[in-house]
């Protein structure tokens, strides 16, 4: 698996991937306006059931062949973390306007790194007194505006009042999963029918558009993408595809990013006390891309620094070359990214979960392809 260097050659190996494919949305940015427009005047309840973290390669394995399906690959977000995949898909704006480029970045507002989906930032009241992004404007807001009920399911109970899941789901009235991480995502077939269930019971109300979303991120991480995702996936495409057969009934499935396997490093940035005594902040990013803020008289020494960590699987690059390489520009906000940026190569990198066997983030073929299936 090659290491991708610029956006120019995430869009070829995309074409090529894409080749034979059904037309469909070619970026997550994309779905939002897709959904809309595909939207016909017989269509009175939706569906859109999110599958986190499964890649288009296994979503072709598992139903590429059925005949009710219309897959096609998309790119992904640059990192390919969830919280920046997830604000495009549901925004339709890419990461340089709506200002979500990983799970932690720095916050100038704040003055210092915010890790979005750290509980204990709303328990001290700090996540919900910023504003994350200006985009506010969501598919969930699309079908409240054409008088539907939006419904969203299976996000954590502790993250109600998040300011970015808030994004996300603004409008939307959420059933939230109870329990520990452990119970609610340790078993991907369970976790499925319990919210395709509640989706079920929704959708049997007209003019209802709910949005399923699957955590099976959780679960690849130390497992890879075993029989239990296999017979939950299956099952999710089947409940779909009976789903869309009703009348005036449409049915989509995405993902927002893969993943890729990864040797184990004992090593991560995120926990370098070298490192982060050059900084004026903790580091940011997401998985195996790394933002990293050097207190000005420092630059030279975090990037040493960062050099003799990554050695050979990565490369450390500035702010501007990053964002040259992987972002349209002018951004918002460009200094939410670091002045430095480590992009993970083809092996072990020393990124959020170093000992994870499989991870994201990085612009790895299996990490960037998406997907995007309809139920015809």
């Amino acid at each position: 698996m090659k290491f991708v260097s610029t956006s120019d050659e995430l869009w070829r190996f995309f074409q090529a991937d894409a080749q034979s494919a059904l037309a469909g949305p070619q970026t997550l940015a994309d779905i939002r306006s897709y959904i809309l427009a595909s939207e016909g005047m017989s269509t009175t309840r939706c569906v859109l059931i999110g599958l986190d973290g499964l890649s288009h390669r296994h979503a072709e394995r598992l139903f590429g062949a059925h005949k009710r399906v219309r897959l096609s690959p998309m790119l992904s977000t640059v990192p390919t973390t969830s919280s920046t995949a997830w604000t495009t898909i549901m925004t339709g704006a890419p990461p340089s306007r709506h200002g979500v480029y990983g799970a932690a970045q720095y916050m100038p507002a704040q003055k210092t790194s915010v890790f979005f989906f750290d509980t204990r930032l709303r328990a001290a009241g700090i996540v919900d007194r910023y504003d994350i992004s200006p985009a506010r404007e969501t598919i969930i807001s699309d079908w409240v505006q054409r008088g539907w009920d939006a419904h969203c399911l299976g996000f954590p109970a502790e993250l109600d009042g998040n300011a970015l899941i808030g994004l996300w789901t603004d409008q939307a009235q959420c059933r939230w999963l109870s329990g520990s991480p452990e119970e609610r995502f340790s078993n991907p077939v369970k976790l499925a029918r319990e919210v395709l269930e509640q989706a079920g019971e929704l959708l049997e109300s007209s003019h209802s558009f709910v949005f399923a979303y699957l955590n099976v991120d959780w679960y690849i991480h130390d497992h890879g993408v075993d029989v239990a995702v296999d017979q939950a996936v299956r099952e999710s495409v089947e409940w779909a595809a009976r789903f869309a057969n009703r009348s005036g009934a449409k049915a989509f499935l995405i993902s927002d990013h893969g993943m890729r396997h990864q040797p184990p490093s004992e090593h991560s940035l995120l926990t370098d006390e070298a490192l982060l005594d050059l900084c004026r902040c903790p580091v940011g990013g997401g998985g195996r891309i790394i933002y990293v803020y050097p207190k000005g008289s420092q630059i030279d020494a975090a990037r040493a620094r960062l050099v003799a960590a990554v050695g050979a699987d990565g490369i450390v690059m500035t702010r501007k070359e990053f964002i040259d390489a992987y972002h349209a520009s002018p951004l918002l906000e460009p200094e939410r990214i670091g002045e430095l940026v480590v992009v993970s190569g083809d092996g072990r990198f020393p990124g959020a979960m170093p000992d994870s066997p499989f991870e994201h983030g990085g612009v790895s073929r299996e990490e960037m392809l998406a997907f995007f299936a309809e139920l015809v």
